[in-house]
């Protein structure tokens, strides 16, 4: 009974637009699973408070594949791991926007592309012509 009403406490506090603490939050992420319905029910009423019933939709694409030369152990696009992945360059800039109308169709509310930033001046320079593409669909596609 203690945990459910560390969950009320805290989550009349966060209902009364009032931060909660360090403290707090570690107490939440350490309550109990048989309490987890509890605490997703207040999670649940916090949410309809401050977002409604409202989704956003964020769309990426995969803006190259493939033999990353960082060996991020959690990552599939590493060379260094032997995962299958399909292996392209970065995918030119029409292809890129074709993805983000594909999105947009789909009821994406927003667009992203994702890629690793090593080489972030080729990766600009490779996408302008993007930019173009992005201001001929409707204003979501705006960065």
């Amino acid at each position: 009974m203690e945990h459910i009403h560390v969950i009320t406490r805290v989550g009349e506090k966060v209902l009364a637009g009032v931060e909660i603490s360090r403290e707090e939050a570690s107490q939440l992420a350490a309550i109990p699973d048989a309490d987890v319905p509890f605490l997703l029910a207040m999670a649940d009423k916090i949410r309809q408070k401050y977002v409604g019933d409202e989704v956003d939709l964020c769309a990426i694409v995969n803006g190259r594949s493939g033999r990353c030369s960082e060996n991020c152990k959690y990552c599939a696009q590493s060379k260094y791991h032997d995962t299958n992945v399909a292996v392209y360059p970065l995918m030119a800039a029409d292809e890129i926007v074709a993805k983000a109308k594909e999105a947009e169709v789909g009821g994406a509310n927003r667009f992203a592309i994702v890629t690793k930033q090593k080489l972030v001046a080729q990766i600009v320079l490779r996408l302008l012509p993007v930019e173009k593409g992005w201001k001929e669909t409707k204003s979501f596609l705006k960065y």
